[in-house]
């Protein structure tokens, strides 16, 4: 039986270059990703770019909510968060919601409903404000630690882009990710893999890319891998409950 493999690639929100050689590889290979767009910085190039490819390729793409100005409100020695302990209950649902009409206004049905916190950060009133505003998804790095949940919890377990203590991004490791999508992948039926373009500037991590995804394209052709979007899931769910 073939394993579930959606892949990521947050922080979206400009049209720079490495956004774009991102975007063009992957869509000329035929990986579908999902990408993650901050709604409250979102430039209107940007929205208009993936709006047409999203009307042009529809299941190559999904456009998902990621925060809504992916600000850090983390004391210093905290990991960071925008959503988070420092933020009332009422504040996140506010943002959360804020930053759906955002996403509304611009992609319209385009937009696959979810939620991507920043930084993968999110707490109790996080979820309580997800569920109170009925998202279906919900994908951080690890599952929500709630029994019962209204929505469909996606972990992506794997990250591609790290960054040393200073902050400045570490190339991409095949060797390293190879070896984590294939433990993943042999402990559960689904799992994602998340990308930031803004942290792949160097020739190596665009070998790396190529080198990575040859590998997915191969298990695809195999049937070990099927690459899914959001939306995918989501329709699958939706079909299950009729």
């Amino acid at each position: 039986m073939s394993k579930f493999l959606f892949i990521r690639n947050d922080d979206v929100w400009n049209l720079d270059p490495s956004f774009r050689d991102f975007f063009d590889f992957m869509l000329n290979w035929k990986i579908p990703v999902v990408y993650g767009v901050i709604p409250a910085i979102l430039q209107e190039d940007a929205a208009l770019f993936l709006r047409r490819a999203k009307k042009k390729s529809p299941k190559l793409l999904d456009i998902v909510q990621h925060g809504y100005a992916h600000h850090n409100y983390a004391a210093a020695g905290e990991h960071k968060y925008e959503f988070g302990s420092a933020r009332s209950y009422a504040e996140q649902l506010n943002d959360i919601a804020s930053g759906m009409k955002i996403m509304r206004r611009w992609f319209g049905e385009l937009v696959t409903p979810g939620f991507i916190p920043p930084y993968h950060a999110y707490n109790a009133k996080t979820i309580d404000a997800i569920e109170a505003l009925e998202i279906p998804l919900h994908s951080a790095r690890l599952k929500v630690p709630r029994k019962e949940k209204k929505f469909i919890d996606l972990p992506a377990q794997i990250w591609a882009n790290k960054a040393d203590e200073k902050g400045v991004p570490s190339p991409l490791d095949f060797q390293g990710l190879s070896r984590d999508l294939a433990s993943v992948l042999a402990s559960g039926p689904i799992t994602g893999m998340v990308f930031r373009h803004h942290m792949m500037t160097g020739p190596r991590d665009k070998d790396v890319l190529m080198a990575l995804m040859r590998l997915v394209l191969q298990q695809r052709t195999t049937g070990k891998i099927r690459t899914v979007l959001f939306s995918d899931l989501l329709n699958a769910a939706e079909g299950k409950k009729k």
